[in-house]
């Protein structure tokens, strides 16, 4: 596997697949992209779609799991120019495409700047704040990339943060957690380097390499 595929093991709870279908929303702002943070879960959902072989293949399914296929969908090429198109009928968009997958990730730019409403308010500016909130809430995990509130450091790319919407399903976990390991969020600093490895770490540790 190579440093840009490896999934650190601090973050492998976060990108496992739960048993239940559900959505994720992956946020990101300015300076702090949540690029790698996909690139990881779709190195998830394509290891456990490689070592699921079907009878087709030569192979036998794992007992009580389906062979994994992942689809990659954008609007923004086709909608970017539509002022017609509101948070609404993404959300409605999001949730038919939902009904023909089991997971659903969504990753959305989380900046001050969009979500913060100036004075009038702008109609992008309620979109996206709506637009989030609304997948906030229909969401089981939150993933949230940011820079560090105390500005740049040579050691630290930015902040991870994790939400588990506890409220929204019970996530059960394919492999066996502690039931706090399950419903506990997190807060962990990364390290993005130059050939896209990635380092996680809590304050004050020295990472996981």
């Amino acid at each position: 596997m190579s440093s840009s595929s490896r999934i650190p093991p601090l973050l492998k709870p976060h990108t496992r697949l739960p048993q239940q279908d559900s959505i994720f929303l992956l946020t990101s702002t300015l300076g702090a992209s949540a690029n790698w943070l996909i690139i990881r879960f779709l190195c998830e959902a394509l290891s456990d779609a490689a070592g699921t072989k079907t009878v087709e293949d030569g192979g036998q399914a794992a007992e009580g799991k389906e062979p994994m296929a992942v689809v990659l969908v954008s609007w923004m090429r086709d909608w970017a120019c539509d002022p017609s198109i509101g948070y609404t009928s993404l959300c409605a968009l999001i949730l038919r495409l939902h009904t023909l997958a089991s997971y659903t990730i969504v990753h959305l730019p989380a900046d001050d700047a969009l979500i913060s409403p100036s004075d009038p308010p702008q109609p992008l500016e309620i979109d996206a704040h709506n637009l989030l909130v609304k997948m906030a809430h229909m969401s089981t995990r939150i993933l949230s990339c940011r820079v560090l509130d105390t500005g740049v450091a040579k050691d630290v790319s930015g902040v991870l943060r994790v939400t588990q919407n506890n409220a929204r399903i019970q996530v059960g976990f394919e492999e066996q957690v502690t039931a706090d390991e399950e419903n506990r969020g997190a807060e962990l600093l990364y390290l993005v380097r130059g050939d896209g490895a990635v380092r996680l770490f809590e304050r004050g540790a020295g990472g996981d390499a």
